[in-house]
């Protein structure tokens, strides 16, 4: 595992932590107030990582689907076809985004997701292969509007503690 690049990873979280917990006396930014009004909270889960929930995070089994022909020459309307297609129609009509990271890395345990998998230099272009499934997910994403309404989640911390200091002044603990 790379770790410098994973501790600047969790640092941007850390920071927008200290943004959300701050008011600053010096110019008056609330952060949780602000946070609460324009912030989109929702389940994770259900929005971004659908993908990997439907398919119990098997990574090969993505690839698979994702690689599969939907239309044109090569494309066979089969089990796995229809697999592939009820997978795609779900995240497009179901999902906000989907998130497809990246494994750990070779720090110990290695898991291969699908964007490792993409990656590879063999499976070069395979992540937008004309007539693919992953083609139609990249089409549908960028043309296809949903119909449904986004659930929110409402924010569980209203009591937290807040921090009312500087944006770069030390917190004193």
């Amino acid at each position: 595992m790379n770790y410098e690049k994973f501790s600047d990873y969790v640092a941007h979280y850390m920071c927008a932590e200290r943004l959300r917990k701050l008011i600053d006396p010096n110019d008056g930014f609330n952060g949780a107030e602000w946070y609460e009004k324009h912030m989109l909270l929702f389940d994770a889960k259900d929005e971004m990582f659908q993908v990997q929930t439907l398919t119990d995070w098997d990574a090969q089994l993505q690839f698979r689907l994702f690689s599969l022909p939907r239309s044109g020459d090569g494309a066979v309307v089969d089990k796995s076809w229809h697999e592939a297609e009820a997978l795609v129609t779900s995240l497009l009509a179901n999902t906000s985004m989907v998130k497809l990271p990246h494994g750990p890395g070779n720090g110990g345990l290695k898991i291969n997701m699908l964007a490792d998998l993409w990656d590879a230099e063999e499976n070069s272009n395979k992540d937008n292969e004309e007539g693919s499934f992953a083609a139609y997910l990249r089409y549908g994403s960028a043309h296809f509007d949903q119909t449904r309404e986004v659930k929110k989640l409402e924010w569980q911390n209203p009591e937290e503690e807040v921090i009312t200091i500087g944006y770069l002044e030390p917190v004193k603990i």
